[in-house]
């Protein structure tokens, strides 16, 4: 088969088309890619500070930064998108020019003379100190608010690492929590029973309170909901992340008491008017007779019908020889 060259020429202007096309489609993507980037310029006792930051970035990107005769170089491993102000009027003393590499990947800062060139990173924040060839002593620091909420985000990364390693452990580990309720004639006991160690924290506040376990998990509270008592105006527990906290509305100058008796078992106990507290004590005796009679009796009937079933059995046999 002869092709022809208009042909040929025809194939090749279609795919160079596609190609462009392609392109200016994928250009947008590589915009969107590019860090953002601000750069704020002020002037300092005795120095000058530039900041450049990344608003949408936890921590700095990968970048070079050097010094040759009066230039400062700042390289990137990948494109930025850099907003820089007027140097030049920020800092007339430090700054004779600055510009963004064409292709985005530096930043270059024409000094007025030789500075010591200082820099510090802070986050996504790195902090160029330009001092003067006199400077003495230690270089500036950060700003004391700038340590303080770099302190607060080391704080709670900790923190989002401990929760995430008690997750695991729990997925692992499968901890339980059982909730027993005692009735005792002076007062009530809610008994905290867990299948493996774990920790404990008792909180009163206004109008009631809270237990918070280190554990995931939930903790069964419908027994304790069922027979609220008159000292108590609501129960729940709530999972997260944190841990399994029961919290509890306490009726007006109830306060209870919380202690530990293990690693896996915690007790808070409520004190109760003694009428009541005999009262409510009876009813969970009788409620535990009643429920062990039945028991008792069921275990009894199943026995039964057992034997019913073997002597109907062996009378079946005996008549059939």
């Amino acid at each position: 088969m002869n092709v022809s060259p208009a042909y040929w020429q025809r194939a090749v202007a279609v795919l160079v088309r596609a190609g462009a096309l392609a392109l200016l489609l994928l250009l947008p993507a590589v915009a969107a890619a590019a860090d953002a980037a601000q750069l704020a310029a002020t002037r300092q006792d005795g120095f000058a500070r530039m900041v450049l930051s990344f608003p949408e970035r936890l921590d700095l990107p990968p970048y070079k930064l050097r010094q040759e005769n009066n230039v400062i170089i700042l390289e990137f491993e990948e494109p930025i998108a850099a907003a820089l102000p007027d140097l030049p009027v920020s800092l007339p003393e430090h700054v004779a020019a600055a510009k963004v590499d064409p292709d985005g990947r530096g930043i270059r800062f024409g000094l007025r003379g030789k500075f010591i060139l200082n820099s510090m990173e802070a986050g996504e924040r790195l902090y160029i100190d330009l001092l003067p060839p006199t400077w003495q002593g230690l270089p500036p620091g950060l700003p004391p608010e700038v340590v303080t909420e770099l302190a607060e985000r080391a704080k709670r990364a900790s923190v989002l690492a401990e929760q995430r390693r008690k997750a695991e452990q729990a997925r692992l580990l499968n901890p339980a929590s059982t909730l027993r309720v005692g009735h005792n004639p002076t007062f009530l006991r809610l008994q905290f029973d867990w299948s493996i160690d774990t920790e404990a924290r008792f909180s009163l506040n206004e109008g009631g309170g809270y237990v918070e376990f280190d554990w995931p998990v939930p903790v069964d509270v419908s027994e304790l909901k069922a027979a609220m008592p008159q000292q108590l105006r609501a129960v729940d527990n709530r999972v997260s992340a944190a841990g399994s906290r029961v919290s509890f509305k306490l009726a007006d100058g109830i306060v209870p008491r919380f202690y530990a008796n293990s690693k896996r078992q915690y007790v808070i106990d409520i004190d109760l008017p003694r009428e009541e507290g005999l009262a409510a004590a009876i009813a969970a005796g009788d409620a535990a007779r009643l429920q062990a009679e039945l028991a008792a009796a069921a275990a009894r009937q199943e026995a039964q019908d057992v034997a019913d079933a073997s002597a109907t059995r062996y009378a079946s046999l005996f008549r059939s020889t």
